[in-house]
């Protein structure tokens, strides 16, 4: 019989290729998976890991990572310290038991969190049927969001910059009020979960180019606290989407729009419109010279105000960009390809197309 370090050894090794397997095999049941996880268990799993972050006025996730990072230290040092003779198994010995560590952390993502993907559409969920992505359909919605964007701008404060400044950041980042409505959809149980905060480690985020992460061991919604005003409550969202259940990133951002937008605070629907009209924005940019024109004048209808807060957003996250920020790129590229999100980071930039589903259902 195997000692219990061991059980817990091999438990850990085998957790992430058998998690890796549910994964895929969860993506040919989508009703299944909507059924029993997504708006069964997963709602509870979400609580109970975020039950300590609920309790303290503080994130935890953090502190919690420095505590792995000090444990894989105390491995590499073991083997440092290790004898000359006994140094090649200390250093196998150490990576084993990394490997393990990894693969049952990969196990804990699937099984908290990454399950999600393989749950039916978003399209599906609010009767969404898929629109072309046709220039003259992107500049109509860009034109839309870029004047909803100005009015509201016209009526919240700035910095003496010019900038775009909200009363306080908690406000900005108290957006659980727009899900009101999706909650109510999907049937999401009256259970309490950590508000989204600022990462401790803002500044390291912003290096690696990260606005917002969402933490599925402590169901912790984290967000850049360095980041424009303008951003925040759409990051805030998008993060938010992810603990309730939405995975997948086109669907998260979707969704972060039309509850910034059911918002009571303009200036949360201000974020909702900007960050909007900057991803139709890229659209424009990507479909060629017709779209590159249609660009050129859907921001005619941009004001000084709304100019100055993008410039913000470009001092600010230019000013990170390097070889750091490129690897950190990759590493979400194919940790979200991992999930089975195949565009990786290009599935941001698809929530356009779930917008112009939308338009084309509202009401006229």
């Amino acid at each position: 019989m195997p000692s219990p370090r061991a059980a817990a050894f091999f438990g850990a090794l085998g957790a992430g290729p058998l998690a890796w397997a549910a994964l895929r095999a969860a993506s040919a049941h989508p009703e299944l998976v909507e059924d029993l996880y997504s708006r069964g268990a997963f709602p509870w799993l979400a609580a109970a890991a975020g039950a300590l972050p609920r309790l303290v006025p503080f994130g935890v996730a953090e502190p919690l990572a420095a505590l792995l990072v000090a444990a894989a230290g105390a491995l590499a040092f073991r083997f440092v310290r290790s004898r000359p003779g006994r140094r090649l198994r200390a250093s196998a010995f150490a990576a084993l038991w990394l490997l393990a560590g990894a693969s049952a952390i990969a196990a804990g993502v699937v099984a908290l969190f990454a399950l999600n993907v393989s749950r039916q559409r978003v399209a599906t969920l609010y009767a969404l049927a898929p629109a072309p992505r046709e220039v003259a359909e992107l500049e109509a919605l860009g034109a839309e969001l870029e004047a909803e964007a100005a009015a509201l701008r016209a009526g919240i404060a700035e910095d003496a910059r010019g900038v775009h400044r909200a009363p306080s950041r908690a406000a900005l980042l108290d957006v659980a009020a727009g899900f009101a409505e999706l909650e109510t959809r999907v049937g999401w149980p009256r259970v309490s979960l950590p508000a989204p905060r600022p990462a401790w480690l803002s500044p390291l985020l912003t290096r690696f180019g990260i606005s917002g992460i969402y933490i599925p061991f402590t169901a912790e919604p984290l967000v850049n606290g360095g980041a424009p005003d303008h951003e925040l409550p759409f990051t805030a969202a998008h993060e938010l989407a992810h603990q309730r259940g939405f995975a997948r990133e086109d669907e998260a951002s979707f969704l972060a729009f039309l509850a910034c937008r059911a918002h009571p605070s303009p200036d949360v629907r201000y974020s909702a419109a900007m960050e909007a009209a900057d991803l139709v924005g890229v659209a424009l940019w990507q479909a060629g010279e017709d779209g590159r024109a249609a660009l050129q004048r859907v921001r005619r209808r941009e004001t000084e105000a709304m100019r100055r807060d993008r410039a913000a957003s470009r001092a600010f996250w230019s000013a990170a960009r390097g070889p750091v920020h490129e690897a950190a790129r990759r590493v979400n590229d194919a940790f979200i390809r991992g999930t089975g999100q195949e565009a990786g980071v290009r599935t941001y930039g698809l929530a356009v197309d779930l917008m112009l589903a939308w338009r084309a259902a509202a009401p006229r």
